[in-house]
């Protein structure tokens, strides 16, 4: 049925017209007018509280920062979080709202990870640097150092000073160097993060007081900063000395530990009113190997520890001496070829000397550039000569430790060795090497490395001369990299490295800190 107007006059009231009632199709279109008009208006308002939300400053990347303070710049440095348990890490965008996520170039709540390599007992401080109207991170270039006041009114300096780019298009880079910094290259949508670490403090739950100081030494921030409860951690007990420590065939019999305070050293020193003090340790000991004189085994590494997890070298120890005990590391190794077993060796096949810059990799088929010594297998992987780049010479979700095993300099020539990493949302790590200056070197790569293993190199010209080099290691998981350095002279056409494989001797013995009462 249909409905059609009536001619008849409408009727008044107060003289005001009454509208004539209108057909369902004009209702209809009415109505979708309507609606398109209500959802326009949505979508404006929609764009507009979007563009508002995004132009806000953001100047903190977790759900609550422990702090911020405003630097004499203008610009902000905000005290992410501490982390005092491995593994440490920062998850940014993980709370966040959508608008933030899509602020941290984020299309869903799937958070973003940066990880800090470091002792699992360390206390890491993350950082960011934001300006006061831009919802950008900025730069640490202007950082020079960070200062921590213990409960013993002890200042301490932060370490392992490291930068970390999480790029817009994924995927993170970490850059650990000497403050001060250069700037970092980055893309606009990059956010970039700074980290350093604080020994394990014995205390109660509490604010440790942190001042932060720019690259003219002035302190310019200071935040309190919450530190975890240790007193639960249990006290150690020094030696009574003389005492005999067993290692498989070796017995290592401690008569004495020589301790000497060190003057307080380093261009921050200035910086501080109480330096937490300073000291060299020197155990005296003998050595015994299957019950006779054993002076092929010397010390390799010597190590520090206290009950917290912190560590420290024998030669600059700053362990707190508020402790009861320390523990004292001794690896033992040999340096001498002569003490090693024919088994114990392996000699890598001839090869020629590389191009300036150059990279030649020793063939694969050529079954005499690898061995398994001791359990581990051995691989002469590459020579180069000059400045080489490894790109992508691991990808694995195991961390990185380069550590020198030799001078920075071979001959009359420098050399220097760089390792970057990059982490992936799947949780991988491609690791690269730069190598520096105009030696020759040769990569060794060695597989199912233990954590007591050691090797020694030789390195013989194609005449039989035996040439001076220099080590420069790598480990990533349980795969070692050595980067063996050479300085050869006009004569040299090719080289052959020798390679002494075996398993270092560790024993313990803990000691009386300095000033304590065991000592006293």
């Amino acid at each position: 049925m249909s409905y059609m107007p009536s001619d008849e006059p409408a009727s008044r009231t107060d003289d005001l017209p009454v509208p004539r009632s209108r057909s369902a199709r004009q209702r209809g279109n009415s109505a979708w007018v309507a609606a398109a008009m209500l959802l326009a208006c949505a979508v404006v308002g929609g764009v507009a509280v979007t563009w508002k939300l995004k132009t806000q400053p953001q100047q903190h990347l977790v759900g609550t920062p422990l702090g911020q303070q405003a630097l004499p710049d203008g610009t902000i440095l905000v005290l992410e979080q501490i982390t005092s348990a491995g593994p440490h890490q920062l998850k940014i965008g993980e709370s966040a709202s959508f608008f933030h996520a899509m602020h941290l170039g984020r299309t869903s709540h799937t958070p973003r990870q940066c990880f800090a390599g470091t002792l699992d007992h360390a206390v890491v401080l993350w950082y960011s640097h934001w300006h006061a109207s831009l919802p950008q991170t900025l730069d640490f270039d202007w950082w020079l150092a960070s200062i921590l006041v213990d409960p013993y009114g002890e200042e301490i300096l932060d370490s392992q000073e490291t930068s970390h780019l999480l790029k817009a298009k994924g995927g993170t880079a970490s850059y650990g160097a000497a403050r001060p910094w250069a700037p970092l290259t980055r893309a606009p949508d990059d956010i970039l993060l700074a980290t350093s670490q604080f020994p394990a403090l014995r205390q109660p739950a509490g604010n440790r007081k942190l001042r932060v100081y720019d690259r003219q030494s002035q302190q310019i921030a200071e935040f309190e900063v919450p530190f975890p409860d240790t007193t639960a951690t249990p006290q150690w007990q020094p030696d009574s000395l003389p005492v005999t420590k067993t290692d498989a065939d070796l017995q290592v019999t401690f008569t004495a530990v020589e301790i000497e305070e060190q003057a307080p050293a380093g261009q921050l020193v200035s910086l501080m009113k109480n330096p937490r003090p300073r000291w060299r340790i020197a155990p005296v000991f003998s050595v015994l190997h299957h019950g006779q004189p054993g002076p092929a085994w010397k010390p390799d590494v010597t190590e520090l520890t206290d009950a917290l997890g912190n560590k420290s070298s024998l030669w600059n120890c700053s362990l707190s001496t508020h402790e009861t005990a320390w523990k004292l590391e001794l690896q033992l190794a040999r340096d001498d070829p002569a003490a090693f077993s024919p088994a114990e060796q392996w000699e890598s096949p001839t090869v020629a000397l590389p191009a300036e810059n150059g990279l030649q990799p020793v063939p694969a088929p050529d079954s005499s550039a690898t061995a398994e010594i001791s359990g581990v297998t051995l691989t002469l992987q590459e020579i180069g000569r000059g400045a080489t780049t490894y790109h992508d010479l691991s990808t694995s979700s195991a961390s990185a430790i380069q550590r020198s095993s030799g001078s920075r300099s071979v001959g009359n020539k420098t050399f220097s060795v760089g390792h970057s990493s990059s982490s992936y949302g799947n949780g991988t790590t491609t690791h690269s090497v730069q190598t520096t200056g105009d030696c020759v070197h040769l990569l060794v790569k060695m597989e199912h490395v233990p954590p007591n293993h050691r090797e020694l190199f030789r390195v013989h010209d194609q005449q039989g001369r035996e040439l001076a080099h220099a080590v420069e290691s790598l480990t990533i998981g349980n795969v070692h990299y050595a980067f063996v350095f050479i300085d050869p002279d006009e004569t040299v056409e090719s080289v052959r490295l020798k390679v002494y494989v075996h398993t270092s001797r560790t024993v313990e013995l803990y000691i009386a800190p300095p000033l304590s009462p065991a000592r006293t």
